[in-house]
């Protein structure tokens, strides 16, 4: 399993509180570039990032912006 952003509930808070991508990860404390990954899932948010989430939006649900994703092992292993 991997966690992963709720990217709907990202642009309904960021929207809710008119902040850009840049805003939103300065408030965060992690970089736009940072936010911009963990936002289209070519990274999963580390430590740092859901620490700093929960530091700058301490009464949001972070069940409800993050999420459990099921990761499949690839068929294409070998064995040795």
């Amino acid at each position: 399993m991997a966690l992963v952003a709720n990217i709907n509930e990202f642009n309904k808070l960021q929207q809710s509180l008119g902040l850009n991508y840049s805003q939103l990860a300065a408030k965060i404390g992690v970089s736009r570039t940072q936010l911009w990954r963990v936002l289209k899932q070519q990274c999963v948010p580390g430590e740092q990032f859901i620490a700093g989430f929960k530091a700058a939006f301490p009464n949001q649900d972070l069940e409800k912006f993050f999420l459990l994703k099921m990761v499949q092992q690839s068929d294409t292993t070998s064995s040795a």
